[in-house]
């Protein structure tokens, strides 16, 4: 079987066509066809950041009782992690030209790296649900603002109005529609449905800015949960800084090589990933912050339901518009987003029984069936379940990324492609890695089980990182240095660094 050897040389597949473990979308990206510059991957972020998640996430800060400046401050800290964590992975992308299911082999053997795709996949499911819960009560808003019987529906069944059963089901339905017959045209609207957001974010700003008579809202400290700096670094920073990082581009840091194997070089989507992100993070969670603390101000709460604020301000042709917006945005990201990745793992894993459309029903169906709604319905509870996210994620975060530490930036291209390389280990399994892996989630979800550490486990992704890291370092350290066989080889830092392209023309 013949391998390309490095990303310059991957110009095509080998000779016979594709193999089990490479075919056209998993083979390094040639040289060539790098051609994303440091522009693109700062729109990139500029596009990802406004969502209508982001929203929920800055409104449920504030809602525990942090300033609007407070909520901000905690997280910019939380992005400038992100965007370290996500400048070192993208590195792995940009040298090398791989994608990440085919970096984790380096990690958890040629078939182990299932096991971190299908973590990835099972946390897209959730993000798909919650994302879609939230289309489903802008959509609602909506139907409440153009029909009349809608918004007097009476009825309730397990803390919801029959008028969001319905919108729910609903806003699912649509999904079905769109993977069925128009995911491509659908995806199209994202071109000026994703811009569109920021306007209609601007026209809740302006509603915010004179429902509080000025920005005074967004600086007012007089309810402040924390207010000495002490008590809001270790009461109000940390925890929220923790809340945004299992919220945020976690499962980013992960795949960004799928992203950053297309950089023109390292220094492209370096730039680009420290210009879009915060910029981003500051202009629309900044937005966003103005228009919780206006809620805060004409009603007494901060509402951080993005339908419940459409529904609030009482403008009928805001919340029209606004939710048509909102709605087409959401399904035009979140489809593409956090249902095309699970759906073709399923099909790789399961190719005799899935298609991508089955595939794709599968994972719409199991977003609805873990209540996306039950996690949504307070703080305590969305924020248990963004630890139960960073919980899974964490430990496969830390072995990949230690392993690359062991082997010193070293990766074989060429072996990360062959079925009986260095990286098959044991039958294509990593016992290291999975065993690493095994007992970081186990152990941090018995925290929960312990009311002593209960508290601690909202830190559930910090944790489990470092714990894998340090596991995962140490004894693949000893493995390489004191063991023979298959281990040893696998664990060994073999091939190169990866190859920095040219410098010029960055942008």
């Amino acid at each position: 079987m013949a391998i390309i050897d490095s990303p310059a040389e991957a110009t095509s597949l080998p000779p016979g066509g594709p193999t089990k473990l490479k075919n056209t979308d998993l083979a390094p990206v040639p040289k060539d066809k790098r051609t994303w510059g440091a522009w693109s991957y700062t729109a990139l972020w500029l596009g990802m950041v406004h969502n209508i998640f982001g929203f929920a996430v800055i409104g449920s800060l504030m809602g525990t009782g942090l300033t609007a400046v407070q909520a901000l401050v905690s997280v910019f800290i939380a992005c400038l992690m992100q965007v370290a964590l996500l400048i070192v992975t993208g590195r792995i992308g940009s040298r090398f030209g791989i994608p990440f299911p085919v970096w984790a082999r380096s990690a958890f053997g040629v078939w182990g790296c299932n096991i971190p795709a299908i973590l990835r996949g099972i946390t897209a499911i959730f993000w798909f649900g919650i994302q879609n819960y939230l289309g489903a009560s802008v959509l609602n808003a909506l139907f409440s603002q153009v029909f009349g019987f809608w918004r007097d529906m009476n009825g309730e069944l397990w803390g919801l109005g029959l008028n969001m059963w319905l919108s729910i089901l609903i806003f699912w339905a649509i999904n079905f529609v769109v993977v069925n017959h128009g995911m491509e045209t659908v995806r199209r609207f994202e071109v000026w449905a994703g811009p569109l957001v920021l306007v209609v974010m601007a026209v809740l700003v302006g509603w915010a800015i004179d429902a509080g008579n000025g920005l005074g809202p967004v600086f007012n400290t007089d309810n402040a949960t924390h207010d000495t700096v002490p008590a809001f670094v270790a009461y109000g920073l940390i925890p929220a800084v923790a809340t945004f990082m299992n919220s945020g581009f976690i499962t980013m840091i992960l795949n960004y090589p799928d992203v950053a194997r297309f950089a023109k070089s390292n220094k492209s989507q370096t730039i680009g990933t420290l210009i879009g992100l915060p910029l981003g993070t500051v202009i629309y969670y900044g937005m966003s912050a103005i228009v919780v603390s206006g809620t805060q101000a004409k009603y007494g709460e901060a509402l951080w339901d993005p339908g419940a604020v459409l529904t609030a301000i009482n403008i009928p042709w805001v919340t029209i518009i606004g939710a048509i917006l909102l709605t087409v945005a959401t399904i035009s990201v979140n489809i593409p987003a956090n249902l095309v990745s699970p759906a073709y793992d399923l099909v790789n894993l399961f190719p005799k029984v899935f298609t991508f459309k089955t595939a794709a029903v599968t994972a719409i169906v199991g977003a609805f069936l873990y209540c996306p709604w039950y996690w949504m319905r307070d703080e305590a509870s969305f924020y248990d379940l963004l630890a139960n996210l960073g919980t899974f994620l964490g430990p496969a975060t830390g072995v990949m990324v230690a392993d690359y530490v062991v082997r010193r930036g070293r990766l074989d291209v060429a072996d990360l492609y062959a079925e009986n390389g260095r990286y098959r280990y044991l039958n294509g399994f990593n016992p290291v890695a999975i065993g690493v892996l095994v007992v970081t989630t186990a152990g941090v979800l018995a925290m929960k089980l312990i009311p002593s550490l209960a508290d601690a486990y909202l830190y559930s992704w910090f944790i489990s990182v470092a714990v894998a890291f340090a596991a995962y370092v140490a004894i693949g350290t000893w493995v390489t240095r004191k063991t023979d066989g298959v281990l040893r080889r696998g664990m060994e830092p073999s091939g190169t660094k990866g190859e920095e392209l040219a410098e010029g023309a960055i942008w």
